[in-house]
């Protein structure tokens, strides 16, 4: 517990991945993608709770019999309405602020989870984010108190695209205060990519722990650009991977035509 609120780590996954079919129980060095980004995620000072949130696909039965059998705090709900699940999880598990984490990012920081934290109270918060192009691809978290998630469900706007959650929160400060934050420099390297979509991406990130985990621990964001940088032809492994991955205009009008709260 954090100032008296009861914060929870709720990390959304899914079997149902067109790129890389049941990425989240792939194998990442004898562990399950989803156990990597739960054994980063909990070494955070002020999370007290790590909830994963699934579908009610029978195709997500394995991630509930996994997280029963890890002995995980399970939540299914929507498949496609991400604010409904995020709310609803949180709901069930008395929970005033939300980490959001995505199962496909096993390098999830925790130091940069505690700064979030710590920013999002200070500053009073409704969302805070590490600013954009600042840090590793797959390495952030964002910080929603539960307020903020009611209050979307409650817009009466379309949340079709909930996939895209931050814009959100990003396209209507005028409802919710955004918040922001800086990184130490240690931490600045956009160009690294460490979330996993494609075959290639698990590759890389399976050599990372390979060469950096020890005793199946977490592993520092400062341990992984360390090692990258000593190591910079490594990139190479995934860098076609971001190929393709960028937003179309139509994309992101229909976006910002279905987020943006009158």
């Amino acid at each position: 517990m954090y100032q008296n609120k009861t914060i929870a780590a709720i990390i959304s996954v899914r079997l149902s991945s067109g790129r890389l079919p049941n990425k989240g129980i792939i194998d990442i060095y004898g562990k399950t993608l989803l156990e990597r980004v739960v054994i980063n995620v909990q070494k955070s000072k002020f999370i007290d709770k790590i909830i994963v949130a699934t579908t009610t696909d029978v195709n997500d039965d394995r991630i509930e019999e996994l997280c029963n059998k890890q002995n995980l705090n399970v939540y299914r709900g929507s498949n496609l309405n991400l604010v409904k699940r995020y709310k609803e999880a949180a709901e069930k598990y008395s929970i005033d602020v939300v980490v959001r984490v995505t199962g496909d990012n096993p390098l999830t920081s925790y130091e940069v989870i505690d700064l979030l934290i710590e920013s999002h109270f200070k500053n009073n918060a409704d969302y805070s984010k590490v600013k954009y192009d600042r840090i590793p691809i797959g390495a952030s978290a964002e910080i929603i108190s539960l307020q903020a998630f009611k209050t979307l469900m409650d817009a009466g706007i379309d949340l079709s695209y909930t996939e895209y959650m931050t814009y959100y929160f990003t396209m209507n400060e005028h409802i919710f205060k955004v918040n922001e934050i800086d990184v130490p420099n240690e931490f600045i390297a956009p160009d690294l990519r460490l979330t996993v979509d494609f075959e290639e991406d698990a590759q890389f990130v399976r050599l990372i722990y390979k060469k950096l985990c020890v005793n199946n621990n977490a592993i520092s964001l400062r341990q992984v650009i360390e090692f990258i940088e000593s190591n910079k032809s490594l990139i190479n492994i995934n860098k076609q991977s971001d190929k393709g991955q960028k937003y179309s205009k139509q994309l992101l009008d229909d976006i910002t035509k279905a987020c943006k709260i009158r």
